[in-house]
């Protein structure tokens, strides 16, 4: 696992790890922890992070985003060797 500090509070995780043929990536920023209020974004990264696995991997892939109860936000892939 990779981690680094961000300049307002919070940490950035970013993770890969193989497990029989499935590869599993991870990234998550843990936020602040005071959040008042989460500005939603465009998704612009989310979206293009999923029409480059749908064309390596069709349909062969997974993909979990969402904002966690702590604040911040995680995002998963998993997909077959």
């Amino acid at each position: 696992m990779v981690s680094l500090n961000c300049e307002n509070e919070g940490l950035v995780e970013a993770s890969a790890r193989c497990d029989g043929h499935s590869l599993h990536l991870l990234v998550r920023d843990t936020g602040s922890a005071q959040v008042a209020h989460q500005q939603a974004g465009h998704g612009i990264g989310l979206k293009n992070t999923r029409e480059r696995l749908t064309h390596f991997y069709r349909e062969e892939y997974e993909m979990k985003a969402g904002a966690l109860r702590a604040g911040g936000f995680e995002s998963g892939d998993y997909h077959s060797l």
